[in-house]
């Protein structure tokens, strides 16, 4: 459904229903619980949606493949690639 209650599919809802799809897949002996898979994904898009509205109304001239690779990199890896102080205060 739509955020504007119209019922109608919307693109969001269309590519988090395929992220669902492959979250629910994820085997549970990994550790994967198929009952976020719904959350999981909407929290996913949720996100890269607020990565691309920041880039185009930002323009900081970072680039587009820059753009798509860390956050998906973030979602599908758990952030493995990301430094360990990334926060701020240290890490492992």
């Amino acid at each position: 459904m739509r955020l504007d209650g119209s019922g109608a599919d919307g693109l969001f809802d269309v590519l988090a229903r395929t992220v669902e799809a492959t979250l629910a897949a994820a085997p549970a002996d990994a550790g994967a619980d198929a009952a976020m898979a719904a959350p999981g994904a909407r929290a996913m898009m949720g996100s890269a949606v607020a990565a691309i509205e920041w880039w185009l109304h930002a323009d900081p001239g970072t680039p587009r493949a820059v753009l798509v690779g860390y956050p998906a990199d973030l979602a599908w890896n758990g952030g493995r690639a990301l430094p360990g102080d990334w926060l701020g205060f240290g890490g492992a």
